[in-house]
Formats: structure tokens, C-alpha cells, sequence
């Protein structure tokens, strides 16, 4: 019995090359193969596949099926396999209802957060009006065919979830009565922190602060960014910048600012460069709508940086009292924790806290790795003996 792991969610997703859920399964594949030589990578060809899961399967002796020559039902059926997804498959109907099929939950923003009033603004349009209830309507179809589409799979007998925050669960056990405590178990998502880059050096560039993945209305930027515009305009000697990774088209944002020449838009960066921004920010602002674990925040932590971030969703649970919190959805809240992490001591006091969370949320995150681990190497273990005594 195998186990294919479906590499293609680790893949591109909306033009993005990084993303949470595709960390995630990286790390979660590469754990695995270091466990079992019973793994199969299920990938797409045509797309970029990181090249260090390309060299760990060459290593590993992996059999890669490229899903352009096979569907995902059809390579589960051919080698007899379960399989695990690390994103939630679209339409689950592909999978069909005799295959083994284990996937993680996230989180549910389109139920939890299915709308916005700046959601348009992250749009390049010169018809914001017409598109804003646009958006609403689309909002209110999405969210009630996603909990119909939740509650329809979760009775599935040969479907299996896991999710990665408390609260998570505590979500899906909202928005579906008919789930019970015990069908669900939680195991935090992997870190993202390589312990030989985690640091607390000192800072080493101009002072600027830190939002990333500005693009996407989920995360939040506009506030943030309205919130800083306010205080350069009010302060003229407040000093340093704002850095916004994850941005195609800045001036969609610079439609939201006045004080054009202290923000500055990157796009999607690599790795490497986000690990520096992220060590040399004097603060990490972190204003999203919504998280089912949410990474950047411990990312930022982890690097000595002080975190101020939305007190909503997942983010308490994992940021602990390490942040500073403010409600999202009120500018001069977001406004008011800037100014207030601008005190020196009460700024060490973030960074210390921050190197402490860090650390313990990462021995949880290893621990949670294991185990995860061995719950879905147990499938394998389950349907061998199904076979066997079934001979």
C-alpha cells in the first residue's frame, strides 16, 4: 500500500509562487519521505515545483506522476493507494468514494470572512461602486455553496480531515453541527524556521516597518497602510518607511496613501530575502482578516522582531502575549499600537517575548510534525492489514 501525496497544491496557486499552504506541504512531504519509502509525489509539469522537494525525491528514490499524464484517481487506483492532499481539493467528487482520501483544513475564511468594504480596492477599476456589491452578492453565493459543500463532504466515510489551529476546529465545529469533537484532530502547522537562521542580530538597515502579502484583501493592507499615511502626515518627524512585499500593480495602493515617497512595494520575494526584511524590520504589522495558523507573524518572531497583529481568528493562539493587538478593522486602533511600540521599552520587552513564543510554539510545531506523521503513515498501515485478512 502507498500513500500519494499531491504535490500539486505546493504548486502556484493564483499567480503566487509562495503561499502558507504550500510551505506547509513541503514540509509535511519531506517528513514523510524521510519515514517511509511507501511515498509517491503526484505533481504538475508544467508548473514550478520547488526545486528542493525535486532534489529530496531524486534522493529519496520517490516515484514522481506528472498529473497531466495521470488523474489523481486513476495513479490511487493503479498503485493502490490513499491519498493525502495538503490543500483541500476543489471539487472532492474527482476523488470519488472508494478511495481513501486524507486532507487538511486550513481554516474557513470564505465563511468565516466572506467580505470586505475595501475588497474592491485591491482591484484596478474605475467602476468601484458597481463591483462593491458585486463582491457582496458574490460573498453571500460563495458562503452559503462552501458551508452546503463542507457539510456534504464531512459525512464521507472515506474522507478524512485534520486541521491546524484550535481554532480551526472550533470553526469547523460552528459552521457544522453535524461534525463531532472527536472526527477532527488538530496538529499545528509545521514551522517554516530554520533553526540556523533563527536570530536575534541586531538591525542593520534603515528603520522601516514590515507588511507582506499586501496584494490580498484577506490580509489587510489598506488599514495598515492608511493607519501609517495618518501618522506621517500628522508627524512630520516620525521616521522610517513602510515595505510592502507581495504587490503586482502599486498603484492600486498609492491610490490609498498621500505620502507616496515613504512607502515602498515589492513584489513577491524569494525566501531568502523575506527571511532580511523580516530580520532588519523595526516592526512586523500584521493586520489580517483572517487565519487558520498564520506563519508570518512567528516568522518575524523568530527574527527578534517585535509583532503588533489582528487580535482575531488564529492569531492570539498562536502569537500568545507576544503581540501587540489591535481590532483590523479600525484604522486608528492599528494606528494607535504603531505609536505605542515606538516606546523604547516597551519594545525590547515585544522582542524578548517574541524569541520566547517563537521557540515554544516551534517545539510544539515539531512535536505536532511527528505525530501527523505517524497518523497518516497509520493509513498505509490500516489498509495492509484490511488486505491481508482479507486473503
Amino acid at each position: 500500500m502507498k500513500l500519494i501525496f499531491d504535490l500539486t497544491k505546493t504548486q502556484p496557486i493564483n499567480g503566487a509562487k509562495f503561499h502558507g499552504g504550500g510551505k506547509y506541504g513541503e514540509i509535511v512531504f519531506k517528513a514523510l519521505i524521510k519515514k517511509s519509502p511507501n511515498i509517491i509525489a503526484y505533481y504538475n509539469s508544467k508548473n514550478w515545483l520547488n526545486p528542493l522537494i525535486k532534489s529530496a525525491c531524486s534522493d529519496y528514490n520517490i516515484l514522481m506522476i506528472d498529473c497531466n499524464n495521470l488523474t489523481l484517481k486513476t495513479a490511487a487506483k493503479e498503485h493502490k493507494a490513499v491519498i493525502y492532499s495538503p490543500i483541500l481539493e476543489k471539487d472532492i467528487s474527482i476523488i470519488g468514494e472508494d478511495i481513501t482520501y486524507i486532507a487538511t483544513i486550513h481554516g474557513l475564511r470564505v465563511l468565516e470572512m466572506p467580505f470586505d468594504k475595501y475588497k474592491v480596492a485591491y482591484k484596478e477599476t474605475k467602476f468601484s461602486f458597481p463591483y462593491h456589491f458585486h463582491y457582496q452578492w458574490k460573498a453571500k453565493s460563495e458562503f452559503n455553496s462552501a458551508r452546503e459543500r463542507y457539510r456534504k463532504i464531512l459525512k464521507q466515510n472515506n474522507l478524512h480531515f485534520i486541521t491546524v489551529s484550535e481554532h480551526s476546529k472550533g470553526s469547523l465545529l460552528s459552521f457544522i453541527p453535524s461534525l463531532k469533537e472527536e472526527q477532527l484532530q488538530v496538529f499545528y502547522s509545521p514551522s517554516t524556521i530554520e533553526s540556523s537562521l533563527a536570530t536575534s542580530i541586531e538591525k542593520n538597515r534603515e528603520k522601516y516597518y514590515l507588511l507582506v502579502s499586501g496584494n490580498r484583501w484577506i490580509k489587510n493592507s489598506i488599514r495598515a497602510l492608511k493607519a501609517f499615511d495618518e501618522i506621517f502626515s500628522e508627524r512630520p518627524n516620525f521616521e522610517g518607511k513602510v515595505i510592502v512585499t507581495g504587490i503586482k500593480q502599486p498603484k492600486i495602493l498609492q491610490k490609498q496613501i498621500k505620502n507616496h515617497s515613504r512607502f515602498e512595494f515589492l513584489d513577491y520575494v524569494e525566501e531568502s530575502m523575506l527571511r532580511s526584511l523580516y530580520r532588519d524590520a523595526y516592526l512586523f504589522v500584521y493586520p489580517s482578516l483572517n487565519e487558520g495558523f498564520g506563519y508570518p507573524p512567528l516568522e518575524a518572531m523568530a527574527q527578534g522582531t517585535p509583532v503588533i497583529a489582528s487580535a482575531i481568528a488564529s492569531i492570539p493562539e498562536v502569537c500568545g502575549e507576544a503581540a501587540l493587538y489591535f481590532n483590523p478593522l479600525i484604522t486608528s486602533e492599528i494606528k494607535m499600537r504603531i505609536l505605542q511600540m515606538e516606546n523604547e521599552n516597551t519594545r525590547k520587552r515585544f522582542m524578548s517575548k517574541a524569541l520566547n513564543q517563537s521557540n515554544v510554539i516551534q517545539k510544539k510545531q515539531q512535536e505536532d510534525l511527528d505525530r501527523f506523521s505517524e497518523y497518516l503513515l497509520s493509513f498505509i498501515q490500516k489498509n495492509d492489514t484490511i488486505t491481508k485478512n482479507s486473503k
